[in-house]
């Protein structure tokens, strides 16, 4: 509708207006209003009259732009769909209004005005303040999204209950002010019922509005449409934390491979800022200017849901990780943890609390998860994407004990953790007890070995995998750092890097 702009609006106008100039300019004027006008509706993005004259231009009905210019009423676009009880229409009287002009039309006009109305109404996204009360926008089904380009992410798997699209907005529908010309369309599949899907979605957002954080990847519109959720982020231009490291093996044999902005300080310094982010969403404050209404638990935390978006950097590209995707996420009270009823997604990171009966989840589940993506992420750094592979392959071998489950047995899973039965005998009063238990795999534990070797001339490294072992790794859960510990210590590493910058 940018086209019709006032210019256009006269020009059209003066064809069938051919003897009052200043008549041709106040009407061209009601139609389309300048940026400053507010219209009586109060949508900020409002069009003026411009589609519904267009449509009448369209169908030679101009007659009818002097019948709406003349009512008593202030029309607009905003005025249509009149008959649309979930269309928040301004006015009731600005609707009636409309509906009687359009009375005009003969049942075939009457059909052709709302194909050319839908064809021509397309939504303007813009970022604001998300309603508790209303807190996704409802789109009308017939209405067009305004999307100039759209390519899937991947394969959707069974069982998966949300995918991501890559979109690109036409210039003319939003306000943005994105890094990049391409957003993140996540779409949640409603498998169930409208009402449990919608649950799930008002939960996501929420879960979103809750914290603010740099390092945290911003909600930017929420909306739905034709029965479907939408949930609209940033595109991260390079990818996923797990596609970074397949992209980028530091250690192939292959030129241009080992890209010029990783360095150990970039990787402990994107740690770092991770794990003030989580510390935010824990309810901890910020050392990095976030902050949060309420502790939560991420309970997703996974390379998947790390993204990486490139900032230009003396001269090159290097990239800035966030975290991502609080579609699990739940309230939590620091005091009183409980046990969250749905399944774990995080299969691979998962601690082991998780699989045991009587213990409960905060804050130390994601530590867990976070301790998880650290190790795999130090092992990227000194032996590249295959020895992240081969160490995946080796805890995929390491089963539980053959008599933790008596009904199925034990299966292949890859875990960081293994299950096995603990008895007890009493000699009196005769009984006996048994009960399940978790060990760090065997894999693991050498893991760490292994990687302290490789790690001898690093010394960064070799420190940041003694917090991982000794702090993050450990299967009792009260044992582990808080997140605010984590943060805390990678924050002194921090700073002495920025020193020995300045000293050098």
């Amino acid at each position: 509708m940018s086209r019709f702009d006032y210019e256009k609006v006269s020009s059209l106008l003066s064809a069938f207006i051919t003897t009052d100039e200043a008549k041709v300019a106040e009407i061209a004027r009601f139609i389309s209003p300048g940026d400053e006008e507010r219209c009586p509706c109060e949508n900020d993005v409002c069009t003026g009259l411009r589609i519904i004259f267009a449509t009448l231009f369209l169908l030679g009905k101009q007659e009818l732009i002097l019948e709406i210019y003349q009512s008593s009423v202030r029309i607009c676009d905003g005025a249509w769909p009149c008959s649309d009880p979930t269309s928040p229409t301004y006015s009731t009287r600005a609707a009636e209004a409309l509906r009687e002009v359009l009375r005009h039309l003969d049942a075939h006009e009457d059909e052709l005005f709302h194909q050319l109305q839908w064809q021509m109404r397309s939504p303007y996204f813009r970022r604001g303040k998300i309603s508790t009360e209303q807190p996704y926008r409802l789109l009308q089904d017939e209405v067009t999204l305004p999307w100039s380009e759209l390519s899937m992410q991947g394969k959707i798997l069974d069982g998966q209950v949300s995918f991501v699209q890559r979109i690109k907005i036409h210039q003319d529908h939003h306000e943005l002010q994105a890094q990049t010309e391409h957003f993140a369309l996540k779409i949640l599949d409603k498998r169930h019922t409208i009402d449990a899907a919608e649950t799930s979605f008002n939960d996501e957002i929420a879960a979103n509005q809750r914290t603010k954080h740099s390092r945290i990847t911003p909600l930017l519109a929420a909306f739905r449409h034709r029965n479907r959720f939408y949930l609209l982020f940033p595109w991260a231009d390079g990818g996923s934390l797990l596609d970074l490291w397949k992209k980028h093996d530091l250690h192939s044999h292959f030129p241009g491979h080992c890209p010029p902005w990783y360095s150990v300080r970039w990787m402990i310094e994107q740690c770092y800022y991770i794990a003030d982010a989580l510390a935010t969403v824990h309810g901890y404050d910020s050392r990095e200017g976030g902050h949060s209404s309420e502790a939560q638990l991420h309970l997703d935390i996974k390379p998947e849901n790390i993204v990486c978006f490139g900032k230009p950097r003396n001269g090159n590209i290097s990239y800035e990780l966030k975290l991502t995707d609080f579609g699990l996420s739940k309230p939590f009270d620091r005091g009183s943890p409980q046990r969250p009823r749905q399944k774990a997604e995080t299969k691979t990171y998962r601690p082991p609390e998780r699989d045991l009966e009587g213990t409960k989840v905060d804050e130390m589940f994601d530590i867990w998860c976070l301790g998880c993506l650290f190790l795999d992420f130090i092992t990227w750094a000194l032996e590249g994407s295959g020895g992240v592979e081969r160490f995946r392959e080796s805890r995929l071998q390491e089963m539980d004990e053959v008599d933790v489950d008596l009904e199925f047995g034990p299966v292949q899973e890859d875990t960081f953790f293994k299950k096995r039965v603990q008895r007890w005998v009493w000699w009196w009063p005769r009984q006996f007890s048994r009960t399940i238990v978790a060990d760090l795999k065997p894999s693991v534990i050498s893991q760490f070995q292994h990687l302290r070797y490789l790690a001898t001339d690093e010394p960064d490294l070799e420190r940041f995998l003694g917090l991982v072992q000794s702090r993050m790794l450990l299967i009792d859960g009260n044992a582990r750092a808080t997140s605010n510990e984590v943060r805390n210590t990678m924050h002194v590493w921090k700073q002495s890097f920025t020193e020995q910058a300045v000293q050098t």
